[in-house]
């Protein structure tokens, strides 16, 4: 149970006093429980009182002596029956109160264990998105984060309360002095033992088929629909769709697996109940028992069965969840425990550019190394790297060299893992430091992704200021998207469609320069940013952008727009050199 262990660590000390109040609040609901059912006895007193005078023996004379001489009125069926509906009132408003209670504590750590892998993730580093698939983030958020906080806080809950409730139960079997039940509730414990060590093992199998499961559904999904133009032309739709169909059948079958074993033991065990109810009628008719003390003892047992039964039922059903849950709660906590050691931004830092970090004079890569985690070849050795502030550098160098990851240590999502990184001759050391660089960038990807949302939303990326307008017109000027944005109904608030599938790739690529220009930041960095556009446009575009007063770095493989640039170097054997062309 070391998920549990990890899962109670992340609390805090007024959730534990939370738990505190829930704990005293069981055994306030154990008890009343236990009074609710020894108010049935005055009942029971009442019915069976002349024959009981009569009998040689009597199973609760002390207790119905005490109801004669201190409590005459419940001699009278109407108030025992009064008492009787008063006390199961009350107990059951407490326990509605409590179990209210109790759900919202249970949605309130579903909130915030939530927000806590959330934040885990907005934390981490652009390394730790390299090395994890888009699928297990779609299964991470879509299923995991439930699976782990709803359906194993609930059940958790649930198993702690109904064990303190069994536990009033034995108590007051022992102050009875009710040997017979006593035996028959330990006979109750040790059958719930053996039916949780089977089920424990096979939830545990099933939980992880689940979560393996899930995370290849999602891993279809994304891939067929990624691809969908691909596997129409080639006819492959039908083969993907077969083994997501294989996934999802694999899926409902653990569905009816888990079902199965919540159902079974709740009908193990009323069968257990009814066998023992009349085991015990039989015994003791067997032995001359008392008729009329026998019917009490019956009622009374089967009063108990009537709540302990369903306890059992619960405690084994919660512990079934937990044990199913646990491979979520193990992917969703235990998988980002290294958030620390990764985190990359400072929530608190906002987009501020600290002096020490804002490009003056100029930004040098000094003897950078690089390989990624995954891999112990380098891709870059000792690389050397100057740009002065106002510099329209190109870069260009055969695929697979290196540009892109060079693209990321400029923009500083991955460090070296040996060199510098200096601004105006000071060394970037801090997250503070690399965030502060991060907000002077502009980056213009060759495979820029649009927003479901607007043209206007995809270019000012929900700007924290207003919109400016006039700045807004230049850019799309800029950008050759004025003629575009004419022709459209809705001009520049229509909708680009799911990842701007409503638009050209010539298109898509306008809107993430206009993007870029309007952030209006010193440094300007475009990675193949022209590579869907014709002639004509590409030429204007990059006239524009090479015109503006910012220090540019242009990634492209021609030539002509090279050209233009104060100077152009090859990335080349991991290392960059400078050319005349």
């Amino acid at each position: 149970m070391g998920h549990l262990t990890y899962f109670l660590s992340k609390l805090e000390k007024k959730e534990i006093f939370k738990i505190v109040k829930l704990i005293i609040n069981s055994v306030v609901a154990g008890v009343l429980e236990i009074v609710s059912l020894a108010s049935l006895i005055p009942v029971l007193h009442v019915v069976l009182k002349s024959d009981l005078e009569n009998s040689q023996s009597n199973l609760f004379g002390n207790l119905f002596f005490y109801i004669d001489s201190y409590l005459p009125d419940l001699n009278n069926i109407y108030y025992a029956c009064s008492l009787f509906i008063i006390i199961f009132l009350i107990k059951n408003i407490f326990i509605f109160l409590f179990f209210r209670d109790h759900v919202k504590f249970a949605k309130y750590l579903e909130v915030k264990f939530s927000y806590y892998v959330i934040n885990l993730c907005i934390k981490k580093n652009f390394i730790f998105f390299l090395k994890k698939k888009k699928s297990e983030f779609l299964t991470l958020f879509s299923e995991e984060i439930t699976m782990a906080t709803r359906n194993y806080i609930g059940p958790l809950l649930i198993l702690f309360t109904e064990v303190i409730t069994l536990i009033c139960f034995l108590i007051a079997f022992i102050f009875l002095g009710q040997i017979k039940l006593i035996l028959i509730f330990i006979f109750y414990f040790f059958f719930g033992i053996i039916i949780l060590r089977v089920i424990s093992n096979i939830s545990k199998k099933i939980g992880l088929t689940r979560t393996e499961a899930s995370e290849k559904k999602f891993f279809l999904l994304n891939n067929i629909f990624s691809n969908i133009r691909y596997l129409i032309l080639e006819n492959k739709r039908s083969y993907f769709f077969g083994l997501l169909k294989f996934q999802i059948d694999k899926l409902a079958e653990v569905h009816k697996s888990f079902t199965v074993l919540t159902i079974l033991p709740r009908i193990l065990m009323e069968l257990i109940g009814i066998i023992s109810i009349l085991t015990i009628i039989i015994y003791l008719t067997s032995i001359n028992y008392n008729t009329n003390e026998i019917v009490i003892l019956s009622g009374l047992f089967l009063m108990a069965t009537y709540r302990i039964v369903p306890s059992f039922n619960k405690i084994i059903g919660s512990y079934n969840q937990l044990i199913f849950s646990s491979h979520a709660m193990k992917k969703v906590f235990f998988d980002h425990q290294d958030a620390l050691q990764e985190e990359d931004i400072n929530l608190n830092f906002g987009n501020q550019n600290h002096e020490d970090t804002k490009l003056q004079k100029s930004f040098e890569l000094k003897n950078v190394v690089f390989r990624y985690p995954t891999s112990e070849l380098n891709i870059l050795q000792n690389l050397n790297l100057k740009i002065n502030k106002g510099d329209k550098i190109g870069i260009f160098g055969y695929s697979g060299a290196g540009k892109s990851t060079l693209v990321d240590i400029i923009s500083t999502l991955n460090k070296p893992n040996d060199g510098e990184i200096l601004i105006d001759n000071r060394k970037l050391l801090s997250q503070k430091n690399f965030k502060a660089w991060q907000n002077q960038i502009s980056y213009v990807s060759q495979n820029s992704v649009l927003l479901d949302d607007t043209i206007r939303n995809n270019i000012t990326f929900f700007d924290d200021d207003p919109i400016n307008e006039e700045k807004l017109k230049q850019v799309i000027e800029h950008s050759q998207l004025s003629k575009f944005l004419k022709e459209l109904p809705k001009g520049i608030d229509t909708s680009v469609g799911d990842l701007g599938n409503q638009l050209s790739g010539g298109q898509i690529q306008r809107i993430a320069i206009a993007r870029a220009l309007y952030k209006d930041r010193e440094v300007l960095i475009l990675d193949e940013p022209t590579s869907a556009l014709d002639n004509n446009n590409e030429k204007k575009i990059i006239q524009n952008i090479l015109d503006q007063e910012k220090t540019i770095i242009l990634i492209s493989h021609n030539i002509d727009n090279l050209k233009k640039c104060h100077s152009v170097y090859e990335l080349k054997d991991k290392k960059i050199v400078l050319r005349k062309i």
